[in-house]
């Protein structure tokens, strides 16, 4: 370990980069992730990671490396201009002759992001950054809380940061996997909007006393957004699934939302319990290490769907059907860290609930939708092993609403009998209402605990 001091040579390119940085900014600190937390010792790590929205939340400024595909490969370098810039002569204010640049302004949007916006760990590192500079293969920008400026060339791969924070949780288009740009079919270009402080919406929460319904919706869409486009990032150690984002989870947090449930909250837990596995394609086998009860996202590897938009929440409140929650636990691995890691999660469930069987498919293990069940659409949580082809599954409505004065549409979870009354969750499933299945009259109502 470093206790004196670090050899600049003896720093990896990036490193050195930063510092650089670092110093033409006439700064004295720099805090690096890989060096300050000792990456190798767990109980380093467990008193670091509780600290970390406070670190990135109360840094001067965050240096982001966007072109740095590894900590190897450096970010200040000449840039490869389509066209070159002209310099011609200019007056300064203080009268002295200086000059300026004039270089084209061409919008040249990539398919696939810059490196680092690949990676989970900097979601959070840009987010909760009151100013952030961001180094881009032909783009210097530096965001803060009033605004974005640039130095000209194209746009970084992770969008501008110009609109209002509760703005985000308006849009369900949410392919931040490219860079943050959003789109509708490649066409119609959404900036990802809104960081939690550069836009003030710690702020703005801690002020709007008078409207605590409409603010506490509005932080729950707008967690769901953020762990949308955080699980199409990637992890390398996918047990960090969790810590990850711990820091966005404890900023955001607030009495209003209730109790933190590895990685949901519990007010508007109904709806948060809906999420999916949004690539049925790319399904991964269930992680064999313990990190979340399986009714929450962090449980299973992969990018999840969890889009919440006002009229899911409405949904709840006239509901046709909506199982009773009644108890909710989880138990962190830290009595220090309420955030990053879990040993254990009950959730205690009355409800409307349907057991029925369920083929397998013998070559992929894949659950096959019983012909029976008419409109029924299932979605899998992971590639499970089961045994035989064929698994008794149990049916949890979480939501029954009318869709128009004719039919009803339930969304629900999928899950497979462990115990007498214990149960985990597999998938999750939508349809029209359960009186259209053949086997309508076996639904009824109990009450299971989900691990």
């Amino acid at each position: 370990m470093h206790t004196d001091s670090i050899p600049l040579n003896d720093l990896p390119r990036t490193l050195r980069d930063a510092v650089t940085t670092t110093r033409g900014l006439q700064l004295k600190y720099l805090w690096v992730d890989a060096l300050c937390i000792i990456q190798d010792d767990e109980a380093d790590r467990t008193r670091e990671l509780p600290c970390m929205a406070q670190i990135y939340n109360n840094a001067y400024v965050t240096i982001s490396a966007s072109t740095a595909a590894s900590c190897h490969d450096g970010f200040l370098e000449p840039r490869r201009l389509k066209y070159k810039p002209i310099r011609l002569p200019a007056k300064c204010p203080n009268g002295k002759t200086g000059s300026v640049l004039l270089m084209h302004d061409v919008l040249e949007l990539r398919d696939e992001p810059d490196p680092i916006h690949t990676r989970g760990w900097t979601l959070q590192e840009h987010l909760l950054a009151p100013r952030l500079l961001m180094f881009g293969p032909l783009r210097m920008q530096f965001s803060c809380i009033a605004r974005t400026r640039h130095d000209g060339g194209s746009p970084i791969a992770f969008g501008a940061q110009e609109s209002v924070f509760p703005d985000i949780g308006k849009s369900t288009l949410f392919a931040v996997k490219y860079g943050g740009f959003m789109s509708a079919g490649r066409t119609n270009k959404v900036r990802l909007q809104g960081l939690l402080y550069r836009t003030g919406v710690m702020r703005l929460a801690l002020k709007m006393t008078n409207e605590t319904p409409l603010l506490t919706q509005m932080l729950v869409q707008h967690w769901a957004d953020i762990v949308t486009a955080y699980t199409a990032r990637t992890l390398g150690v996918p047990n960090d699934r969790l810590a990850a984002i711990s820091g966005i989870a404890s900023k955001l947090h607030r009495p209003e939302l209730g109790n933190y449930l590895a990685g949901l909250y519990s007010t508007y837990l109904h709806v948060q319990l809906l999420w999916k596995r949004s690539d049925q394609q790319l399904l991964l086998p269930r992680p064999k290490e313990y990190r979340a009860p399986s009714w929450s996202w962090a449980a299973v590897d992969g990018v999840v769907s969890l889009s919440i938009n006002p009229d899911d929440i409405d949904r709840f409140g006239t509901s046709i059907a909506v199982p009773s929650i009644l108890d909710h636990s989880t138990m962190p691995a830290s009595d220090t860290d309420a955030y990053s890691r879990f040993t254990s999660g009950t959730l205690r469930v009355f409800g409307k609930t349907m057991s029925t069987t369920v083929e397998v498919e013998p070559l992929t293990s894949r659950l096959l939708v019983p012909s029976a069940y008419e409109g029924l659409s299932i979605t899998e949580d992971a590639i499970d092993i089961w045994e035989g082809d064929s698994t008794e599954l149990c049916f949890l409505i979480i939501l029954e609403y009318l869709r128009d004065p004719s039919s009803t549409r339930i969304q629900g979870l999928l899950l497979q009998k462990l115990g007498e009354e214990s149960y985990r969750r597999v998938g999750y499933f939508s349809g029209r209402d359960e009186s259209k299945f053949e086997v309508g009259s076996k639904w009824k109502k109990m009450e299971i605990s989900i691990i």
